[in-house]
């Protein structure tokens, strides 16, 4: 009877530091998780910055000047002369 109460001692120890240690691998795996979250966030931030910035086809402002085209132009400046 005495072993038996002896061994239910050692598995309520056991049963504890096996508790203790699934709770601090599961911490250790909620930060790495946290940071793989954080570090893609930079990289997606970083990666938007970037291509906005290589952005060609944006328009122009509302203030800058318009210029015109070739097609706009006249073949002779001559046609407009005042006789």
């Amino acid at each position: 009877m005495m072993l038996v109460g002896d061994v239910l001692a050692y598995i309520d120890i056991y049963s504890a530091i096996f508790l203790i240690a699934v709770v601090s691998r599961a911490a250790t795996i909620l930060f790495a998780l946290k940071q793989t979250q954080r570090l893609a966030a930079r990289l997606a931030r970083s990666l938007l910055a970037g291509l906005q910035r290589l952005d060609f086809r944006h328009r122009r402002e509302g203030g800058a000047d318009v210029r015109k085209g070739a097609a706009s132009r006249t073949g002779n400046e001559d046609e407009h002369a005042v006789i």
